[in-house]
Parts: structure tokens; C-alpha cells; sequence
């Protein structure tokens, strides 16, 4: 049972939020940086980490992920302050061009890797995302999925 795997849930409420109610997710509306979840995962085959997340043009905002050994929120401090998608560095494969792609993953706190969701763009949609972690989990190894939402960019809409 996925419920089972949520460890800790600072705002997140799981619902369905949406015209039919049928599609549901953990969802947030705290804007201040508060909102935290951890989440129990066991390595399978693959060792791949995805996380799905829906993106649209208002009422949306950026948030953290990462992965790591413990289920307390160890990047508390970055998940309060307000976050700048990434910049294109060709000297650095870890940061993408944001215009076109929703997530990237950088460095923040020394060279520990996050990932930057992108819940914001400007089609007046709301659609379904996916990105892949950088880190991979050895098969059967247990560590913790994080996820907080940052506070918004003064010119964010929403």
C-alpha cells in the first residue's frame, strides 16, 4: 500500500482536484515553503526514481526534490527560500534550458543534487509531467523521496 510509504506530511492532503474528481495527488496550497513530504522507496530493477506532477499557467509553483538516507526534511532552509528555475551552462550537464523543459537538477548546499519542479508554464493548460531523478537506487536499497514547495517569484502568476 502506497499510503503506507508516506513517512512524514507537512500540508499535503491527497486528493482528487479536478472538473470530474478523478484524478487525484498530493497536493499542496502552501505557498511559504512549509509543505514537506517523504516517501519510502525500495530500488527495483531499473534503479530509476520518476516523479509525475502536473504543470499549468496559474495557481502553480516550483518546488524540490531529492533523494537521500534520511526521512526528515534535511533541506528545510531551501524549501523556505523563493527558487530561480536554472540556467543554461555548457560547462554543466546537470542544468537544462527551462524555456523548453519543466524540470531540471543542480547542485545546491555544496554538491549534493536536486531536482527543480517546475509546475509553471504559459500554454493556459493544465497537463501531466514526468521527470527522472539523476540519482538511481541500487536494487532493494531503501533511502526516501523528497518533495517541498518553494515560495512563488514576485513576477510568478497565481
Amino acid at each position: 500500500n502506497w499510503e503506507g510509504k508516506v513517512l512524514v506530511n507537512k500540508g499535503w492532503t491527497w486528493y482528487a482536484d479536478n472538473k470530474f474528481n478523478d484524478k487525484y495527488g498530493l497536493i499542496t496550497n502552501n505557498s511559504a515553503g512549509e509543505s514537506h513530504v517523504a516517501i519510502s522507496l525500495t530500488g527495483g530493477k531499473n534503479g530509476l526514481v520518476e516523479i509525475s506532477y502536473v504543470i499549468s499557467y496559474e495557481n502553480f509553483g516550483r518546488g524540490f526534490a531529492w533523494v537521500d538516507d534520511s526521512q526528515d526534511n534535511t533541506k528545510q532552509g531551501l524549501c523556505k527560500k523563493v527558487l530561480h528555475l536554472c540556467k543554461m551552462d555548457k560547462g554543466n550537464d546537470a542544468t537544462w534550458r527551462t524555456e523548453k523543459r519543466v524540470a531540471c537538477q543542480r547542485n545546491v548546499d555544496g554538491a549534493e543534487m536536486v531536482s527543480i519542479l517546475n509546475g509553471i508554464w504559459k500554454v493556459e493548460a493544465s497537463v501531466q509531467t514526468v521527470t527522472l531523478l539523476r540519482e538511481k537506487l541500487p536494487h532493494g536499497q531503501q533511502k526516501y523521496l523528497h518533495v517541498c514547495l518553494t515560495p512563488p517569484e514576485k513576477s510568478q502568476r497565481g
